[in-house]
């Protein structure tokens, strides 16, 4: 029978590896699971394998191994990846979703704002950074109409070319 791709549905299994092993033996385990998973359908998309610290201890356990692998199958492929599952070893909990076409617009309106938040607060850093007063720009201290209304000098003024500056303001 051939299968149509509008019969396939989008579905994304999330999965705790035993936080024992090593990582390559970590990585060994998720392979298995991209195997299982291209051999009923299509990989689309997966995320790094990352060790957490769990909340609460799962079968006796305090870390695990997180990633997570979307993929493409048609229904009634489901049951065997859930067999497969189960079989599989040092795999602690798994989870899966049937992702739905809203789920991904949402998915990507927000990572779409958080880039675009991103953005806006590196600009906007840099335009605090340039229309902050600097160390040298710095305002006295002492209120106007006191004794000392003169302005603070940096060194010797040159007469002449202040005269030339003022008559090109002016």
């Amino acid at each position: 029978m051939t299968e149509h791709i509008e019969d396939k549905t989008l579905y994304e299994l999330g999965f705790l590896i035993n936080g024992e092993l090593t990582e390559d033996e970590a990585r060994e385990v998720k392979k298995s699971l991209e195997d299982l998973l291209g051999k009923h359908g299509t990989i689309s998309e997966q995320g790094e394998l990352a060790m957490y610290n769990l909340a609460y201890k799962i079968a006796k356990r305090k870390t695990a191994y997180f990633s997570w692998i979307r993929f493409e199958i048609t229904a009634d492929h489901i049951s065997d990846i859930k067999e497969g599952l189960r079989y599989t070893k040092n795999l602690v909990r798994t989870l899966i979703l049937k992702l739905n076409k809203k789920h991904l617009e949402q998915e990507t309106y927000q990572t779409k704002r958080s880039a675009e938040y991103a953005r806006n607060k590196e600009e906007s850093k840099a335009i605090t950074e340039s229309s902050s007063p600097k160390k040298e720009e710095s305002v006295s201290s002492v209120p106007f109409g006191s004794a000392q209304d003169k302005p603070p000098t940096t060194g010797d003024v040159d007469i002449q070319e202040l005269d030339k500056r003022l008559a090109e303001i002016l």
